[in-house]
């Protein structure tokens, strides 16, 4: 199941809405919805509603606009860091 936030093209995007994808098309999904608030009440019962929109008429957003927290992120060089060396400055010698 590949879900996702959208908006039509030419609509504001604070109308964004949970949808699911399938091939070139886009549905929405529990009476318009963020998925958000679908992932806080949970995804059983989730159904797709009317028949969808074309791929090309939406705008897809962020799964998770604003997460709570972010874990596992990989920082382990000075450039990542804005340095211009790595940390691992004696690596592969011995």
């Amino acid at each position: 199941m590949r879900i996702c936030n959208f908006t039509l093209r030419g609509e504001p995007r604070d109308r964004q809405r949970a949808g699911l994808v399938e091939g070139s098309m886009v549905f929405e999904l529990n009476e318009r919805r963020s998925l958000s608030d679908l992932l806080e009440e949970g995804v059983q019962g989730v159904e797709r509603q009317g028949d969808g929109h074309p791929m090309a008429q939406a705008i897809l957003y962020a799964p998770i606009p604003r997460p709570g927290k972010i874990l596992a992120t990989i920082v382990n060089t000075r450039g990542m860091l804005g340095g211009k060396t790595s940390f691992w400055t004696g690596r592969g010698s011995t």
